[in-house]
């Protein structure tokens, strides 16, 4: 895993990051941007790299002054990018329009896990457009929406979706008047509980095929036995086709010797 080149603090210019994005440089599959001056322009540049990029994974672009514009151009990547899990836009000032725009792209997205979209002017109609796509989301594990002016009714529009995801497990949201209560905490800890499951029903899985396997190397295993018996015994020949088959190809039997009678 490598670490991006280091960029200036002043407006960056990030086309020697576009080229190892565009050809999925496997070496980079995090990039981490924190307050390099982003702004929407080269965010355009950036989405349309990662449109169809495979290698990276992590994203951070917390404070870098990205607008719904930016985050226009975000969603369309998302709608196409199959690898991104973890995106960071902390800080920035997407509103409720980006946040719109980020919950579309998320209702065809099947691989971002983390969302972190703190302090981003969102209010009640960019909530609503989230809850939509949590409707529909299978892969969001967390949401992050604190110090965001989200009122009642945003906080209900997340709640409906939780009760249909089967994923999330993780909402932050900080203002005592957007608090997710008592019904909407309870769906969480339904998806954690499952997560636990299914983790605890793969880790057994993996156990017990790695035990078989461990079992089978010395060719211990009574079905591998049993198949190699019967191959064996098909193929080995009877003790009366042995004692033929010690005899030379075409000779003839010898003659079975004359009993000597005694005379009384």
């Amino acid at each position: 895993m490598s670490s991006s080149p280091p960029l200036p603090d002043f407006p960056a210019d990030i086309e020697h990051l576009l080229s190892p994005l565009r050809s999925n440089c496997p070496d980079l599959t995090e990039l981490s941007l924190f307050k390099k001056f982003i702004e929407d322009e080269n965010c355009e540049k950036l989405a349309g790299a990662l449109q169809h990029n495979t290698s990276l994974t992590f994203l951070d672009l917390e404070r870098n002054d990205i607008s719904p514009v930016g985050a226009f151009a975000l969603a369309t990547a998302l709608q196409h990018n199959s690898c991104l899990t973890t995106l960071v836009l902390s800080r920035n000032s997407i509103q409720d329009a980006g946040c719109e725009a980020l919950g579309r792209a998320l209702e065809h997205n099947s691989t971002l896990s983390s969302l972190c979209l703190d302090c981003n002017y969102i209010g009640d109609a960019g909530c609503k457009a989230l809850g939509r796509a949590l409707q529909h989301n299978s892969s969001l594990i967390k949401l992050h929406l604190t110090f965001n002016p989200i009122g009642h009714e945003g906080v209900q529009a997340l709640e409906r979706a939780f009760e249909y995801n089967s994923s999330i497990t993780r909402c932050s949201l900080d203002f005592s008047s957007s608090q997710i209560d008592h019904r909407g905490k309870a769906f969480l800890n339904r998806n954690k509980k499952n997560a636990a499951k299914r983790s605890s029903s793969l880790f057994r899985l993996l156990f017990l095929i790695l035990n078989e396997l461990s079992s089978t190397e010395a060719v211990s295993s009574p079905s591998i036995l049993s198949s190699i018996h019967t191959t064996h015994d098909a193929q080995s020949p009877s003790p009366s086709s042995s004692k033929r088959s010690s005899r030379p190809e075409g000779a003839a039997e010898a003659p079975h010797p004359k009993r000597t009678q005694h005379p009384r």
